[in-house]
């Protein structure tokens, strides 16, 4: 579409999308691409999944939805630290009011991104408040039973 891949265009893409072809959209075509590229070989993780529709989704097709959260502040903080994207040079302020459409879908609207639905219905909610990189990978190889 030659637009600039920030969250605003994203997200208007996968609400036309949910709006056209119904619920979990985005996530149906990630698995049907998915099927034609790679035969369905291979793991597939499908990340930033913002509506209950596409948790569902995921569900049906035999997927696990793993939440993984933090406090505001350390979104916020790891945010401005780490991607620099140009949509992600907010204010506190700004990133709360953000984060606050992203998770609650106050208008009713349907196709709207509504977050803390999928985190309702989340198999595993991980709070990822560590202090450091390291202190968290030592908490998900030690709860997830993997090897170092």
């Amino acid at each position: 579409r030659g637009q600039e891949p920030i969250g605003e265009n994203l997200g208007a893409i996968s609400t036309e999308w949910e709006n056209e072809i119904g619920d979990g959209a985005l996530v149906q075509k990630t698995l049907d691409f998915y099927q034609q590229e790679r035969g369905g070989k291979g793991g597939l993780s499908i990340s930033s999944v913002r509506r209950e529709s596409e948790a569902k989704a995921i569900k049906q097709a035999g997927g696990v939805i793993i939440w993984v959260d933090a406090d505001r502040h350390t979104r916020y903080e790891r945010l401005r630290h780490s991607r620099g994207r140009l949509d992600d040079m907010v204010s506190f302020e700004q990133f709360c009011q953000i984060e606050d459409d992203e998770l609650y879908n106050k208008a009713g609207v349907k196709g709207a991104l509504a977050g803390a639905s999928v985190r309702d219905v989340a198999d595993v909610v991980i709070d990822n408040n560590f202090p450091t990189k390291e202190a968290y990978e030592a908490y998900l190889i030690d709860y997830f039973e993997l090897e170092a």
